[in-house]
């Protein structure tokens, strides 16, 4: 599905609710949800800013079979060439303004931007080996796994609309050191920061869950977005049960006793507490978790 933006709510919103999808549906590696995240947030922000068209577009999708989560956000506005023509950077042509934009601090005016965008996302792309193409006018950028190709003689419709599209792939079997491709930067972590309380600890408030309590599907969902988190921060989990009065047992037994099998029976003790069940609740949860302990360990 293509999804279109406007406004700094919008990239907001689609970037948590594109992002948290993921997270609960496939196990990513450390590091990658963070930079998927930078990098939709960064790209979507950029249109906004630089675009001189109001709106953009972004679809995202994850290729089970190759490992892959791919991101493509488009604009019809003037194109880098025409940000950037006028600033002190100088762009030759549509090609070297792209080549000009995946550098460090190259933006049309630093008092708007400090040109990070496109170099982090680079940077990014490269630290995981991944696949970026970029195009805008008549030109295009392309790396995959190291190897670069340019284009200087993309067909486009006008040279006051060069348009642009970033398309990035990254590995999700491979994890991206986040502070490192970025020289040492450590962005926000928005998706985290969301999650926890004054301890420092995230907290999963399970009746805020849209997916509910009551099916398989949603407890393992849920299961995978809490493995990817704990991935991200290193730290503990609670999984709060307040507001509800009863769950499936195959969501108990999809969330908690699979979860206690990833971790093991001392590591889930150290990374995951729950908090606030029912007596109803807290006999379903025992009652599954005895009968995973009983299958996983015999």
């Amino acid at each position: 599905m293509i999804w279109r933006f406007d406004s700094d709510a919008d990239t907001n919103t689609l970037g948590n609710e594109m992002l948290r999808a993921i997270s609960q549906s496939i196990e990513c590696e450390e590091g990658i949800i963070d930079a998927l995240m930078w990098c939709t947030n960064e790209i979507m922000d950029n249109v906004i800013v630089h675009a001189n068209k109001g709106d953009g577009f972004v679809m995202g999708q994850i290729h089970e079979q190759t490992k892959h989560i791919s991101f493509c956000i488009y604009d019809n506005g003037k194109g880098i060439f025409n940000s950037l023509k006028d600033s002190p950077h100088a762009p030759e042509n549509p090609l070297n303004a792209i080549e000009l934009a995946i550098q460090e601090r190259v933006t049309r005016d630093r008092k708007v931007g400090q040109g990070n965008g496109m170099w982090g996302l680079s940077e990014i792309v490269k630290n995981n080996s991944g696949r970026l193409v970029i195009e805008s006018g008549s030109g295009a950028y392309f790396r995959s796994n190291g190897a670069v190709k340019t284009n200087n003689q993309l067909p486009y419709l006008s040279s006051d609309h060069g348009a642009c599209l970033v398309d990035f792939q990254l590995n999700y079997n491979q994890k991206v050191l986040l502070t490192e491709a970025l020289k040492g930067h450590k962005p926000v972590n928005y998706r985290t920061e969301r999650f926890e309380d004054d301890q420092g600890l995230i907290v999963i408030r399970l009746a805020d869950e849209r997916t509910g309590t009551g099916t398989r599907k949603s407890g393992e969902k849920i299961r995978t977005d809490l493995i990817n988190l704990y991935k991200d921060t290193q730290k503990g989990i609670v999984i709060d049960f307040d507001g509800l009065s009863v769950i499936s047992s195959s969501f108990a037994d999809e969330l908690v006793g699979k979860i206690l099998v990833h971790f093991g029976f001392f590591g889930f003790n150290q990374i995951i507490r729950l908090k606030n069940m029912n007596p109803v609740i807290q006999t379903i949860v025992e009652r599954s978790v005895a009968q995973r302990m009983a299958e996983a360990f015999g």
